[in-house]
């Protein structure tokens, strides 16, 4: 598929940091701890089942939310989709993270989620190309 965020944000610029991936859908191959793009150019970012990058550490998380934060508008929102099973987006790990991180005005909202509902005809794939179902989501939001 793929396609996630086109099929539910429809306004979104859907990056991938594999130029190998083959997907039509996407918008922009970058590592997402440096999107080219100017300072305060969305109001909301979606990270989605995030693998190799994230949450799994503080420094990783630091770097990741530094370019989020540049990059979003104030007031703005992040939502990050993920499995308590990545260790890199578990709602355990972002909020450390959180709390490490300097910048005010943050507030954070885990929901367990049935993406199959949530995201009803999508199937989410992990890397490995295996079937995956996201069960968490993450909603930052930031003055």
């Amino acid at each position: 598929n793929g396609n996630f965020g086109k099929r539910f944000y429809p306004e979104c610029l859907l990056t991938d940091k594999s130029s190998d991936f083959k997907n039509f859908y996407i918008d922009l191959v970058c590592d997402a701890v440096s999107i080219p793009r100017p300072d305060k150019s969305f109001s909301k970012i979606i990270a989605c089942n995030p693998f190799h990058y994230g949450f799994r550490y503080i420094d990783e998380g630091n770097i990741l939310l530094r370019e989020f934060f540049r990059i979003l508008k104030r007031p703005g929102e992040i939502i990050i989709i993920g499995s308590h099973r990545n260790p890199y987006c578990t709602s355990q790990n972002v909020e450390k993270c959180l709390r490490a991180f300097p910048v005010n005005g943050i507030k954070s909202k885990y929901s367990k989620i049935d993406s199959s509902v949530l995201f009803s005809g999508y199937t989410f794939y992990r890397e490995d190309g295996r079937v995956t179902k996201p069960d968490l989501m993450v909603n930052i939001n930031v003055d």
